[in-house]
């Protein structure tokens, strides 16, 4: 007769082989590469301007030194500071080395009397500036423009008192254009950018506007065959198994340890055992109780006694064709230890 200790210890042997065997497949599926087709990024370009506007004081006046320069106000006065510098700066990097595109800015100033929708009554406009700048990248493009504000101002009294007629609000636009043309990669670029400045004029003051502008990049990718390292989410079988496999093996141990049987007290419970010889015979079940204390508990509950066998050194209870029975191993010298388990003594 085999015991179910030795039935969960034949079960925790097999369960330590199945967690060994579930790791070994989990690292191995593990570490072998993914391979994907990615979009991967092969080369990119970048371009983009801003104008920087300085107006420069030339009259003395109780606020600023001259041949000081304002920026960032919310007016400028004609009276200290009529004429401001506009500069333009433009811009083209690439990742490759072999980019190679040509730069050109062309500046217009526009005046104009317009209603309150914006539409215009008069305008005129005129070409102040162009520029050129071609190579390899990083390329740049830089220019700057005179701007006579108290003139421009004046200009248009003049256009006003000439058509004999002040219908609307008048003020001014600084435009430049930049047209890009080139190579990266042996690919075409061409672009073409709008950067505007809004002025208005007034009796004393003049306001200008400076655009900000993000630079715009353009980025051009191919497939591509990428590896990349596995993640717990590419081995769920793989993960369940070791996972299983351990818990498994965690209760078998867990329930090992609770059922290691207690040494007999039979001081403390001689008024329910006797001692008699263990039987032989076949049995409709055969019951482990690894507590002496529940077996006895087993013979009082059925009115039974429990039988103490000190040539196999076991106890047991009879109720019927149910065998209950403990088999303590008392420490001898130089032997086990009292309380361990042993096996079901032979009939």
């Amino acid at each position: 007769m085999v015991s179910s200790d030795t039935g969960k210890k034949v079960l925790a042997i097999l369960l330590v082989l199945a967690l060994a065997a579930s790791a070994v497949w989990a690292y191995r599926t593990y570490t072998e590469p993914v391979y994907e087709r990615e979009q991967v990024l092969t080369f990119s370009y970048t371009y983009g301007g801003y104008h920087t506007f300085t107006a420069y004081v030339s009259e003395d006046n109780p606020l600023y030194p001259v041949e000081s320069g304002l920026s960032g106000m919310a007016g400028y006065y004609y009276a200290i500071s009529p004429r401001a510098t506009v500069a333009f700066d433009f811009s083209f990097t690439s990742t490759r080395d072999d980019a190679s595109v040509s730069l050109t800015a062309e500046t217009l100033l526009t005046i104009s009397e317009v209603n309150d929708k914006g539409v215009p009554y008069w305008a005129r406009s005129t070409v102040v500036t162009t520029a050129e700048a071609t190579g390899a990248a990083p390329l740049l493009l830089h220019d700057s423009v005179v701007l006579d504000a108290a003139s421009l101002d004046l200009e248009i009294q003049e256009i006003r008192e000439a058509l004999g007629v002040s219908a609307g609000r008048v003020g001014g636009l600084l435009t430049t254009t930049v047209f890009v043309e080139g190579t990266v990669g042996g690919m075409p670029v061409s672009a073409t950018e709008r950067y505007d400045i809004p002025l208005t004029f007034n009796g004393t003051y003049y306001t200008v506007v400076v655009e900000e502008r993000d630079p715009i990049t353009q980025r051009f990718y191919a497939p591509q065959t990428v590896s990349r390292k596995k993640t717990i989410t590419d081995i769920p079988l793989q993960a369940a198994a070791v996972a299983l496999s351990a818990i498994a093996l965690v209760l078998v141990a867990f329930s090992m340890r609770k059922r290691t049987p207690q040494a007999a007290d039979p001081e403390k419970y001689k008024d329910w055992i006797s001692i008699g010889v263990y039987p032989s015979g076949t049995w409709d079940k055969e019951v482990y109780i690894p507590v002496l204390k529940d077996l006895v508990d087993i013979a009082i509950d059925s009115h039974k006694r429990v039988v103490y066998d000190s040539s196999k050194d076991v106890y047991f209870v009879i109720d019927g064709k149910v065998l209950y029975y403990l088999v303590i191993e008392q420490k001898e010298k130089g032997g086990k230890k009292k309380g361990q388990q042993a096996e079901q003594p032979k009939s």
